[in-house]
């Protein structure tokens, strides 16, 4: 047991030391599958999530990446549906997934009739992947019953922004919200963002398999094209 746990620790340190600076330090988190369990995320059965938009009926906001640049080949897709959800957290985790690798990766939230963003953080180079950025890291956070656009960006020309590859989704902090380890009344109630992170924690892939594939079923509950993990 203790040549295993040697083994492990070893691996881990290894994609640490992998992963450049600058992403590490801003709280972007891709790791190697693994069946390991991410402090946070609790494992659930197997059984479909049955997610209920909170307010149906409304205008469909979330924009697909890969759409702007086709060009870029870079397919971008941020993990959320396509009307707006709740977070019960004011500095919830966003996610989201990069076909491949990127050169620069922006993370920028809004509030709406805003004119600057409350972040807008530059993550610097990413492998392709699925990856998370907790909001908590900074200090921003999201104000009670405001409407947010978050958005992800893969910047392929600095020089011409109109080119980025964008995805973005609509956020608002509802509190208090149900238990965030209550699977079923995050979903029922609309509390997406709450949901996925308990799902998948602070590293996506590393998060345990029974996890990844209810997400992925999540997914798809939603209207996202995930791929089995």
């Amino acid at each position: 047991m203790r040549h295993l746990s040697r083994i492990a620790c070893m691996a881990v340190a290894t994609a640490l030391f992998s992963v450049p600076p600058s992403v590490s330090l801003l709280g972007l988190t891709s790791a190697a599958a693994q069946d390991e369990r991410p402090p946070g995320a609790a494992v659930i059965s197997k059984r479909p999530i049955a997610f209920r938009p909170p307010l149906r009926g409304a205008p469909s906001r979330r924009v697909g990446g890969a759409t702007r640049r086709q060009s870029a080949a870079v397919g971008l897709s941020v993990a959320a549906p396509e009307n707006l959800a709740y977070a019960a957290t004011d500095a919830p985790t966003f996610y989201w997934r990069l076909d491949q690798a990127a050169p620069r990766v922006v993370v920028t939230v809004i509030a709406d009739n805003a004119i600057d963003p409350l972040i807008e953080v530059e993550l610097g180079p990413s492998p392709g992947g699925t990856f998370a950025y907790d909001m908590g890291r900074g200090r921003a956070r999201l104000a009670a019953g405001v409407d947010y656009e978050w958005s992800v960006a893969v910047v392929v020309n600095p020089d011409a922004r109109s080119e980025d590859i964008v995805s973005s989704a609509r956020i608002r902090h509802v509190p208090p919200g149900p238990d965030r380890t209550d699977i079923e009344a995050l979903a029922a109630e609309g509390y997406w963002y709450d949901l996925v992170e308990a799902l998948l924690g602070d590293a996506p892939e590393a998060a345990a398999q029974s996890n990844r594939e209810a997400f992925v079923e999540l997914a798809r509950n939603v209207g996202l094209t995930w791929p089995e993990p």
